[in-house]
């Protein structure tokens, strides 16, 4: 659920996917000195919401005690206190820190990798772009669609970034006409991933030898 994007597919139904990396060619635009008919955005805004980030990251976990089969005599205190360096989001207030608490058992290490992907995705998701242009279609002649690359320039908002099309909703009134309203985040929103450790069943001998390594733990 971590990297699921969705969608509504037009006919009642909701598609659950993820973000699929491809490029449209297609681009929405609204320069200020442009002097053909390229700009094709009527309005644009951009959010930055920093509510869910913070400054620090840090993961609590505990090791797997059938990792310890192969790793001897083992201090009680490494077993139950595990823990990464905090990794640290240097755009944000000093102060703000997030502490999670791992889903699964996990060392030091992975702790790190849970960390950081939690304060890249964060980061990802926080910025969203939201525009309306006229028509129906793209400037490739497609429609649009949502889980697309579309290039996005507007000097107005500051943004100039390939971005991925979340959501569209389509309008049509004798006044304004046919009216896209898109909305985009961060290519990476729905694609960043987490390594997580695998588990593994234990057979007989393994546990036989987990029971024998447990009374050796200090």
């Amino acid at each position: 659920k971590r990297q699921v994007l969705l969608t509504r597919d037009g006919n009642g139904g909701i598609n659950i996917t993820q973000g699929s990396g491809v490029d449209s060619g297609a681009a929405v635009q609204n320069m200020i000195d442009s002097i053909d008919d390229s700009n094709n955005i009527i309005s644009g805004s951009i959010s930055y919401d920093l509510t869910e980030r913070f400054s620090r990251y840090i993961v609590k976990s505990q090791l797997n005690p059938v990792a310890l089969n192969f790793a001897g005599v083992t201090p009680a205190k490494e077993i139950v206190s595990q823990e990464n360096k905090p990794v640290v989001d240097e755009t944000m207030r000093a102060g703000r820190q997030l502490v999670i608490k791992a889903e699964n058992s996990s060392s030091s290490e992975q702790a790190k990798l849970r960390a950081e992907w939690s304060a890249n995705i964060r980061k990802a998701r926080g910025r969203v772009y939201s525009c309306t242009v006229a028509g129906f279609t793209n400037s490739v002649g497609n429609v649009y669609a949502p889980n697309q690359l579309i290039q996005v320039s507007d000097e107005f908002c500051e943004i100039n970034a390939k971005m991925l099309l979340n959501s569209v909703e389509f309008s049509f009134d004798i006044t304004a006409g046919s009216i896209a309203s898109l909305e985009f985040v961060d290519s990476n929103a729905y694609t960043l991933e987490l390594t997580e450790p695998k588990t593994e069943k234990l057979g007989a001998s393994a546990v036989a030898k987990f029971d024998e390594n447990r009374l050796k733990v200090k």
